[in-house]
C-alpha cells in the first residue's frame, strides 16, 4: 500500500490535522506501512523531528515503536541515525518496552539492529542516553556490526571525546576538577517506576537518619544552585560541566563493556580485540583512558601487543607510549620485536617522519625536529646497542631512515632558525645602539665643567643608570647568542639541546633588554617632566608598558614551550596502569 494520508501529514510535520485523524482512527489503523520502505507514520514523524506528533501516535498505538522497516529499522534506530531531536530519541528510548530473553527476538536487537543502534548514538555523541541503554541490557557494549566494529572502536576513533583530548586551558582544568556533575544520565523529567518502588520498600528511618538526609539535601541543593548561577554568570563554565559528564559517561559505557568480557575466557577476549583492531586504533588516535581501563580489566593484554606499541610510535602518541615505559621488562621484550617481512624493528619505525597532524601539534619546524629527535633517543633506549644498528631489507640503519625521512624539516628548522636569529639580533642591535647613547647622554645634562649629571642625587636617576647598565649588557648578550645561532652548522644533533639552548638564551636576553629600555626611557621622561607635571608617573608606566605586555603576549607562549621542551622533565615518563 502506498503512503496514507496519514503518513502525507506526519511528512509535512501537520500537527493539528494529525491529531484529529488519529482520534478517528483505530490503533490497528495506524500500522499501515507504506508500500516502498514498510515504513509507518511514526517512522515518517521520526524523520520529520516533530516530538509532539510522535508522542501523539505512541499514546495511541505502542506497539508502533516496535514495527521495523525494510531495513529493520524501528522508529528509535531512525531517530538515532537521523538524530533530528535528541527529546524525540530520549522519549522513545524511555517508552521502549521491556525485552525479554532472548534479547535477538526483539526487533529492537535482531540481526544488526543492536549494534547498529549503539553505533549511532555514539557516532551522534549521545553517550547519556547510551549509557542509559548500557545499564539495562549490557550485552550491547560487545555487540559488532557487519564491518566488525564495536562500541570500543567507535569511541577509539574519537580521541577528543576524552579527558586526555580536552584541550582545556589552566583555568579550565581546575574547573574541571572541581565542578559538580550529576551522576545520572536520565532526563529530569523522567522517574522511573522502580526508583519509587525502591523507595517505598525501604524500612522507614530514624529521626537522625532523617536529619542528616535533609541536611545533605539542603547542602547539595545549595551547592547545586550556586554552580547553576556561576553557569549562567561564567561563560565557558557549562562547556566545561558538560565535558566533564560526557567523560563520566564514556569512561561508565567501557567499564560496562570490560565487565561483560570479564566472564569470557582469554581466547574469546583476545579473539574480539583482534576482530575490532581495537588497540590499534587506540593506540593510533592517543585513546589512552580506553587502553587503560581495558588493561586494568584484562593484564594479559599487554603481552604479544607489538603492532599497538608500534602504532603509538608511528603515530606519536606519547601517552599510550608511556603505558609501556611502566613495564620496563614487557616494553624492551616488544621493541626488540623484528617484522621479517621488512627486517625492521621498532627504532626504524621511529625514524620515519611523524604524521603530519601530529608534526602540526609543535608550533615550529626548529622545534618540530627537536619533537622527532626525542622521539627516536626515547625507543632508541630500550634496544641494545646491537638492535641499534640493524639494517632493513633495503639495508638501511634506523639512523639513516631518520636523515633520510627529515631532510626537509631540517632544511626547514635551520632557515626558520636563521630567519627568527636575524630579525631578533636586528632588534638587540638597536637596542644595544640606543642604550649606549643614553649612557653618554643622561637626562637633564651635566653639571659645567664637572661632567657630573644634574640628577645624580635623584633616586630616579639610579632606576635610570641600572636599566641602561642591564639593558646593554642583555642586548649585547643577545646580539652574541644569535650571532652563534647563525654561525652553527645546523646538524641534526644539535636541534636537540645545542641550538634551543641558545634560542632560549637569546630570547630571554632580548626581553629583559626591552625591559630594561622601557624603564630606562620611563625614568628619563619622570625626571625631565615630573616638576612640572606631578601626576605623570602614572600615564608613563602605561605608556612604556604597553611594548613589553605585547612582547610578552606574542613571544612568551613559544619560550614557555621551547624550555619546557629543553629544560623540562619532557613528554616521556612511565606512567603505572595498576
Amino acid at each position: 500500500m502506498g503512503e496514507t494520508a496519514l503518513h502525507v501529514a506526519a511528512d509535512v510535520g501537520r500537527t493539528e490535522f494529525i491529531e484529529k485523524l488519529v482520534a478517528l482512527m483505530t490503533p490497528e489503523a495506524l500500522e499501515i506501512q507504506e508500500h516502498e520502505r514498510s515504513q509507518t507514520a511514526l517512522h515518517y514523524a521520526v524523520a520529520r523531528g516533530s516530538l509532539h506528533i510522535v508522542k501523539t501516535l505512541v499514546a495511541k498505538n505502542g506497539r508502533l515503536m516496535e514495527m521495523a522497516d525494510r531495513w529493520e529499522y524501528t522508529p528509535l534506530h531512525l531517530a538515532a541515525y537521523y538524530f533530528e531531536s535528541k527529546e524525540i530519541v530520549w522519549y522513545l528510548v524511555l517508552k521502549m518496552p521491556d525485552v525479554p530473553l532472548p534479547y535477538t527476538a526483539s526487533p529492537f536487537f535482531a540481526g544488526s539492529a543492536a549494534s547498529q543502534l549503539i553505533d549511532k548514538l555514539v557516532a551522534s555523541r549521545s553517550y547519556d542516553i547510551c549509557l542509559h541503554l548500557l545499564d539495562q541490557y549490557p550485552f550491547l557494549a560487545t555487540v559488532t556490526t557487519v564491518n566488525e566494529a564495536g562500541m570500543l572502536s567507535g569511541l577509539a576513533h574519537r580521541p577528543s571525546e576524552f579527558p586526555s583530548g580536552s584541550k582545556l586551558g589552566f583555568c579550565g582544568r581546575c574547573i574541571y576538577r572541581i565542578i559538580p556533575v550529576e551522576s545520572h544520565h536520565k532526563p529530569r523529567n523522567s522517574s522511573p517506576k522502580s526508583d519509587l518502588e525502591d523507595q517505598r520498600a525501604e524500612e522507614p528511618p530514624t529521626l537522625l537518619q532523617s536529619a542528616t538526609s535533609y541536611l545533605n539535601q539542603v547542602m547539595q541543593w545549595i551547592n547545586g544552585a550556586s554552580w547553576t548561577a556561576i553557569e549562567h554568570l561564567v561563560p565557558g563554565i557549562k562547556h566545561i560541566k558538560d565535558q566533564k559528564f560526557k567523560h563520566k559517561c564514556i569512561q561508565k559505557m567501557v567499564e560496562i563493556a570490560c565487565q561483560q568480557m570479564s566472564c569470557w575466557n582469554e581466547k574469546d577476549v583476545l579473539s574480539y580485540f583482534a576482530k575490532v583492531g581495537f588497540f590499534y586504533i587506540a593506540a593510533q588516535n592517543g585513546g589512552v583512558e580506553l587502553i587503560t581501563t581495558c588493561l586494568q580489566y584484562f593484564p594479559y593484554l599487554m603481552r604479544n601487543n607489538t603492532i599497538r606499541l608500534q602504532a603509538a610510535v608511528l603515530h606519536r602518541q606519547e601517552k599510550v607510549f608511556n603505558l609501556f615505559l611502566g613495564g620496563a621488562v614487557t616494553t624492551k621484550y616488544l621493541a626488540a620485536t623484528f617484522d621479517a617481512q621488512t627486517q625492521e624493528n621498532i627504532l626504524h619505525k621511529v625514524a620515519r617522519l611523524a604524521p603530519y597532524p601530529r608534526l602540526s601539534s609543535v608550533s615550529c619546524p626548529a622545534l618540530q625536529m627537536q619533537r622527532e629527535l626525542q622521539w627516536f633517543k626515547a625507543v632508541e633506549k630500550l634496544l641494545n646497542p646491537t638492535q641499534r644498528t640493524i639494517k632493513n631489507k633495503k639495508w638501511e640503519t634506523a639512523r639513516e631512515i631518520f636523515t633520510t625521512e627529515h631532510r626537509d624539516l631540517l632544511r626547514d628548522a635551520e632557515r626558520w632558525m636563521k630567519d627568527t636569529s636575524n630579525s631578533c639580533m636586528v632588534v638587540s642591535t638597536l637596542i644595544a645602539t640606543v642604550v649606549f647613547a643614553a649612557a653618554f647622554t643622561v637626562p637633564g645634562g651635566n653639571v659645567e665643567d664637572q661632567g657630573i649629571p644634574l640628577f645624580l642625587k635623584e633616586k630616579v636617576f639610579i632606576l635610570f643608570v641600572v636599566s641602561d647598565a642591564l639593558g646593554l649588557f642583555s642586548s649585547t648578550t643577545s646580539v652574541l647568542m644569535f650571532l652563534s645561532i647563525l654561525t652553527a652548522r645546523y646538524a641534526e644533533e644539535d636541534f636537540l639541546r645545542p641550538l634551543p639552548k641558545r634560542l632560549i638564551l637569546g630570547f630571554a636576553s632580548l626581553f629583559l633588554a626591552i625591559a630594561c629600555m622601557m624603564v630606562a626611557f620611563g625614568a628619563t621622561l619622570y625626571m625631565v617632566l615630573s616638576e612640572r607635571f606631578k601626576w605623570i608617573f602614572i600615564p608613563i608606566i602605561a605608556i612604556t608598558s604597553i611594548p613589553v605586555i605585547l612582547f610578552v603576549m606574542l613571544q612568551l607562549p613559544l619560550f614557555i614551550y621551547m624550555v619546557q621542551s629543553t629544560y623540562g622533565s619532557g613528554i616521556f615518563h612511565p606512567k603505572r596502569i595498576w
